[in-house]
């Protein structure tokens, strides 16, 4: 009943009268899923060179999920050769 058809619920943006800063608005959402997604992309890049060079990637860097898979793929490819 309430807002689950489209274009139900309040006007988006700064003509919704509850609009104070833009915190929440798509395009803040959108540059934060960006910037998270490079700082990623920077561990990787960075946990990777170190590995390729013969250092041992720092511990913090070496626990995230997304790092581990990254080397696991280096290491499977580097076997491969």
């Amino acid at each position: 009943m309430h807002g689950c058809a489209p274009g139900s619920g309040g006007p988006t943006g700064s003509r919704n009268g509850a609009y104070k800063h833009g915190r929440f608005t798509k395009q803040t959402k959108e540059l934060g899923r960006m910037l998270r997604q490079m700082a990623r992309d920077a561990d990787v890049l960075t946990a990777t060179t170190m590995n390729r060079v013969g250092l041992k990637p720092l511990k913090p860097l070496r626990r995230k999920t997304h790092v581990k898979r990254a080397l696991r793929a280096a290491k499977e490819k580097e076997a491969a050769k």
